[in-house]
């Protein structure tokens, strides 16, 4: 022999039920006359049950990868081998939510006292009715909640609520208001792409330019000269966006009062000029 090849291979070994058995003794006390039976371990409830890593793995497989009820059932029995009831599957998210209800208020409050947080909302259906799905998220922290009704929004918010807009944020007390410019990015992709309006991707090139600047400064502040070359860029896109907007035909009335109707683009020009 003059040498050794080597070739490895990582692989996950074939999942199995493991059983663990507990034992309580039953002794009878002569001097009080009575059977006492030792404790079993915490959580050891049942003649039979599944135990902790089974039950972790069914929220966690749930609600981090969103795998449907049925499916999860399915991916039980194929790997393990054993059939998780519905029931059963409830009981375990109950008690993960009782067991996290306290972390939920330091996230709530984390989010709630952050200098800045952003605010979104989205709408999806539960059993055929409509449900809205309500995110404040900082850097390190999320907060969800769900609510039948749109305008069901967080109170006691302080420091900078960043938002898409939404009238009803406005109505948050408290706070000041900053808007979300991945949401403007995609508008002005819109009106780039769909209207053909020539400001849009002038001022989709500043904002992510403006971007690149603040990560090349993430650390110090940004020179009072490239802020303020580029607050003159900004205003001169407006500016221009406006002019072309004058030179177009107006939109009818649908009635016959109220204001006159505006285009997308131009109803997004002035919140960039008011929203600034």
């Amino acid at each position: 022999m003059i040498g050794i090849v080597k070739r490895q291979v990582f692989d996950i070994p074939l999942p199995k039920i493991e059983v663990t058995e507990h034992q309580a003794e039953v002794k009878y006390c002569e001097c009080c006359n009575k059977t006492i039976t030792a404790a079993f371990p915490a959580g050891v409830l049942a003649p039979v049950q599944y135990g902790e890593v089974i039950r972790s793995w069914s929220v966690y497989y749930q609600y981090q990868h969103f795998i449907p009820e049925d499916r999860l059932q399915q991916l039980f029995y194929d790997l393990y081998g054993i059939q998780l009831a519905t029931a059963t599957r409830t009981g375990y998210n109950r008690i993960a939510f009782d067991t996290l209800a306290s972390f939920e208020e330091s996230v709530l409050s984390a989010v709630k006292t952050a200098a800045v947080k952003n605010l979104d909302e989205t709408g999806f259906r539960v059993a055929g009715k409509t449900q809205w799905l309500h995110v404040a998220s900082t850097k390190t922290a999320t907060y969800y909640h769900i609510s039948p009704k749109r305008k069901s929004l967080l109170d006691g918010l302080s420091g900078t609520v960043i938002h898409d807009h939404w009238k009803s944020y406005y109505n948050l007390g408290g706070v000041e208001h900053a808007l979300c410019n991945q949401h403007h990015l995609h508008e002005l992709k819109a009106i780039t792409e769909h209207d053909k309006e020539p400001w849009a991707q002038a001022m989709t090139r500043l904002l992510r330019v403006a971007l690149r600047c603040r990560h090349f400064n993430a650390h110090h502040a940004i020179p009072v000269a490239r802020i303020k070359r580029l607050t003159n860029i900004y205003k001169k896109i407006i500016r221009d966006g406006l002019a072309y907007h004058e030179t177009l035909p107006p939109l009818p009335c649908k009635g016959k009062q109220g204001r006159q109707p505006r285009r997308t683009g131009h109803n997004l020009l002035w919140r960039l000029f008011h929203y600034k």
